[in-house]
């Protein structure tokens, strides 16, 4: 399971509204100021508010604003996410580009095919997205839902 450290801003009953931070690894990179990830990293806001629900493993304790916690997520939701996101657009591409070419197409058209083969993945990808959401507004699991794990120590 990874994990985060959050800062509670909402407690519901089934679960709690926390805050997190993008961390940077520049203060570890050799490269430090050769990059623009340090820029992009120090943008305006890097907080982003999530809900993580209560499981059957989640401590039972009184929660209230401000509150540091642990939440967690399956490491499968990290490997599915890049899948979906990365290799299912490129796949789609890829066998576009190879149906074109066994049929004939000129290459002009092939750049077309290619393009509409990444746009369909891209479309499945979506599709994917929405149907999990769904899935988790319903109540249902998902292992792209996080999850309270733990009190955490303070975050500063």
């Amino acid at each position: 399971m990874l994990s985060e450290t959050a800062k509670v801003v909402a407690v519901e009953s089934d679960g709690l509204w926390v805050e997190t931070h993008q961390q940077s690894a520049c203060n570890q990179c050799r490269a430090k100021n050769g990059c623009g990830q340090k820029l992009l990293a120090g943008g305006p806001s890097s907080a982003t508010l999530v809900k993580a629900i209560f499981n059957a493993a989640s401590p039972s304790e009184i929660w209230t604003v401000g509150d540091n916690v642990v939440i967690g997520i399956e490491e499968r939701a990290l490997i599915n996410g890049a899948f979906m996101a990365y290799v299912l657009p490129l796949l789609f591409m890829v066998a576009a580009v190879v149906a074109g070419s066994f049929i004939g197409l000129p290459d002009p058209i092939l750049a077309l095919v290619a393009l509409a083969g990444v746009l369909l993945g891209g479309l499945i990808v979506h599709l994917h997205g929405k149907r999990q959401l769904s899935t988790i507004s319903s109540g249902g699991e998902s292992c792209y839902q996080a999850v309270v794990m733990a009190k955490a120590a303070s975050l500063d």
